[in-house]
Parts: structure tokens; C-alpha cells; sequence
């Protein structure tokens, strides 16, 4: 099933112009100059983003205690269940997503 692509920023689009342009004027290989230019999301570099997501995660994870965790949701009288720790594990997530989503570049 293909994803339904947003449109190319402005700004990015004259990038890949440009360097497209630079490169036939100067004969050199199109995909390597994008490339080199990163501009192209190659195999390798979409694993090292999975990676640094994953990066981020446990480091976002190891910010937190489990109570301070819990806390987020939970009075702390409260006795909290294995299902309620996934809920807020869950929730954490969703806040991650959330911020990333909403980043400007």
C-alpha cells in the first residue's frame, strides 16, 4: 500500500535543482551528487535514523525511574498494575511521536 507523499518544501525542491543542474553541467553522476549532498534517503541512512530513534527512546526511557514514570499518571498512593505501567509506557510514546511531529526544521 502506497503512502500519500506531502509536497516538496520550496526551499528543498531549488536544492535538488540545483545540485541536479551542477552535476550534468560538470558531468558528474546525478544520484551520487545528491547523494553527497544528502539528499536522498539512501538504505544505509534510513537505518541509521531508525537507529537514532531508537537511540533517543532508550534515552528518553533512562531519563525515567519506573515511580517517576508512573507518576506521570498516578497519584502516588496509588499501586499501579503491570497493565496501568503499559498504559503510561504508552503514553510516553505517544507524547515522543507527538513532539516529533510537531518539530520545525
Amino acid at each position: 500500500m502506497a503512502t500519500a507523499r506531502s509536497p516538496l518544501p520550496v526551499e528543498f525542491a531549488a536544492r535538488v535543482r540545483d545540485v541536479i543542474v551542477k552535476s550534468r553541467y560538470h558531468g558528474a553522476d546525478v544520484a551520487e551528487a545528491l547523494n553527497y549532498k544528502g539528499l536522498l534517503l539512501s538504505p544505509v541512512e534510513e537505518r541509521n535514523i531508525r537507529v537514532r530513534a531508537l537511540q533517543r527512546l532508550q534515552d528518553e526511557l533512562s531519563r525515567w525511574q519506573p515511580h517517576e514514570m508512573l507518576r506521570r499518571k498516578f497519584n502516588p498512593a496509588h499501586t499501579p498494575t503491570p497493565a496501568e505501567m503499559y498504559v503510561v509506557i504508552q503514553e510516553f510514546l505517544d507524547e515522543l511521536i507527538q513532539d516529533e511531529r510537531t518539530r520545525t526544521w
